[in-house]
């Protein structure tokens, strides 16, 4: 599809005429919109402004778009994350009767925001993370299950002044779960780093753990690791079984150092090496990048660069693309390799995955 200027495509997923979307704002609502009434657009077609389907507010934001296929799903839980490090899980057939109009998901108090919202399921897990690189992992049944117009329960507790940036549900393999044990042992083992990072190598945070060197991770083709990408366009993968399941309600772990270099953590998806990730920028840069090429690293280790920028330019979201979807078609047309005049694919078209690998390869130690 086509996208106008400063417009990005956040959301692409498989759906039939009857799936229901479940569309979550910022300020906690959540607006009903069956695929059949989005109009029909061809492959270059640049759709129709939102806003004139569903009756959101001047100024609310959409967080989250859930695409349901039962809402009587017993088993199905649609699990909330806000800014302020609340979260809240609600059974899907809750949500069966949805006005037009919207209906309140969450209650949000103190001026809080929502961040995200997905489908969970039992024995899935939830990983938060924060702009200065902390992260939780706990399971979803930790939070005891609530209805709609109800505020949540505290997902993880921020040291100073910190935020919730994003949400997922990981797919463990034997992770250590040790959320029986005391949250203080990690928040000292997790002290803020003090480090500075330089932009030619990866370097290792003050609070690394005993046995955490910062160096590079070993990953095969089916290990399940998480990216983390910051404002200032730097980032690595992390397995994730160099996490454990914790308790909600805690400090957390150090996922990725905070440091003037790298800026605040904008992002993390789960991904596997198959995949590719796609990174875009708020002055409208996509790139698209094989995630084998983003090196991985312990927790400890502040990252690589990840993608080029210019100087008043940082990173809005990244969005992970599965091996089922690599197929031109899906693409935005601004990423996929068009040839100029001379026959060449244009180089702004192109742009970033061999930097990104060529950095990952110069900044490696």
């Amino acid at each position: 599809m086509s996208t106008k200027t400063e417009d990005e495509v956040t959301n692409l997923f498989v759906a039939s005429a009857h799936t229901l979307l479940m569309i979550f704002t910022d300020r906690g609502q959540v607006y009903p919109l069956k695929v059949w009434e989005v109009p029909k657009s061809g492959i270059s077609g640049r759709g129709k402004a939102i806003i004139n389907l569903i009756p959101i507010d001047q100024g609310e934001a959409i967080r989250s778009i859930v695409p349901v296929a039962d809402l009587d799903d017993e088993n199905k839980w649609l699990f909330f994350a806000t800014r302020n490090g609340t979260v809240k899980r609600t059974v899907l057939s809750l949500f069966k009767n949805i006005r037009t109009s919207g209906i309140r998901a969450i209650v949000l108090v103190g001026g809080d925001d929502l961040v995200e919202v997905k489908l969970a399921e039992p024995g899935d897990h939830i990983m938060l993370v924060t702009a200065k690189g902390q992260s939780i992992i706990f399971g979803v049944e930790r939070v005891r299950s609530m209805g709609r117009a109800t505020r949540g329960v505290i997902g993880i507790k921020f040291r100073d002044e910190d935020r919730v940036v994003d949400m997922d549900v990981v797919k463990l393999e034997g992770l250590p779960d040790e959320s029986t044990e005391d949250e203080d042992a990690d928040a000292e083992a997790d002290a803020e780093a003090s480090a500075v990072a330089t932009d030619t190598e990866v370097e290792v945070a003050d609070d690394a753990e005993e046995g955490d060197d910062g160096g590079e991770a070993d990953v095969e083709d089916h290990t399940p690791t998480v990216v983390l990408v910051t404002e200032q366009g730097y980032g690595k993968r992390t397995p994730l079984n160099m996490f454990r399941v914790q308790n909600r309600a805690g400090l957390g772990l150090r996922a990725l150092p905070y440091s003037d270099r790298n800026g605040f953590l904008i992002a993390m998806c789960q991904v596997r090496s198959s995949d590719d990730l796609m990174v875009v920028t708020d002055g409208g840069t996509i790139i698209r990048t094989p995630v084998e090429q983003i090196r991985a690293y312990s927790r400890s280790a502040k990252g690589v660069r990840i993608i080029r920028m210019g100087e008043d330019e940082t990173v809005a979201s990244i969005y992970r693309v599965t091996a089922s979807d690599d197929d031109d078609e899906l693409l935005p047309e601004s990423i996929a390799a068009e040839p100029d005049a001379s026959g060449e694919p244009s180089e702004s078209a192109d742009d970033g995955a061999p930097e990104a690998a060529t950095d990952a390869e110069a900044d490696a130690t």
